[in-house]
């Protein structure tokens, strides 16, 4: 959907935010060995 997006020149802010979302996920999982530790926030 972003591809489509930036061929056609549509903004897709939204779409643009969950796909960053998941990458930092998946890079969060993958130093974590698969794993996801959730932490109080200060």
């Amino acid at each position: 959907v972003i591809e489509l997006g930036r061929l056609t020149d549509t903004p897709t802010p939204h779409i643009d935010t969950v796909y960053a979302l998941v990458k930092l996920l998946a890079k969060s999982m993958s130093e974590e060995k698969g794993q996801v530790q959730l932490r109080k926030a200060a």
